[in-house]
């Protein structure tokens, strides 16, 4: 999987260096698809030091669907990076400002962080204060669909 990760980065550089737009976005979207999903299944922080990383992907790609969107949020949450997760939360929320299933996703994403610690949350570049300001605000977003 790290192998063909790779790869797909490579394919992605050279498509995007020769001017092939369309194929090097959907090389770096497999890519990332794929890194994503061999990060859940293991440790995220064990990997080779060829595999490109997931924020070389994303700065790759221009607009991220919605379904890889949640994948990024789910990795980026495991990792401890809950600044990122944020973000990746609100390009769904942003995506379809109506849909209660991401709002409900959303709320219990901010419910699982008041469980982690001040020091975890700064450390993850979302102290205390914001994660209460974010579900406060998915909550009332709750309120109004």
């Amino acid at each position: 999987m790290y192998f063909l990760t790779t790869l797909l980065k490579e394919a992605g550089d050279i498509a995007a260096a020769e001017g092939r737009t369309a194929e090097s976005r959907m090389c770096y979207l497999k890519g990332l698809q794929l890194l994503l999903d061999s990060l859940a299944r293991g440790d995220a922080f064990e990997q080779p030091e060829f595999v490109p990383k997931v924020d070389l992907f994303v700065a790759a790609l221009d607009e991220i669907p919605t379904q890889t969107s949640a994948l990024l949020m789910e990795h980026y949450e495991r990792t401890g990076q809950f600044g990122k997760a944020e973000d990746a939360l609100y390009t769904i929320l942003d995506g379809d400002v109506d849909n209660d299933l991401a709002v409900n996703f959303g709320i219990s994403f901010y419910e699982r962080l008041l469980g982690q610690s001040d020091t975890l949350l700064n450390e993850g570049n979302l102290p205390r204060a914001e994660v209460e300001a974010g579900l406060q605000d998915l909550r009332d977003r709750k309120v109004k669909v």
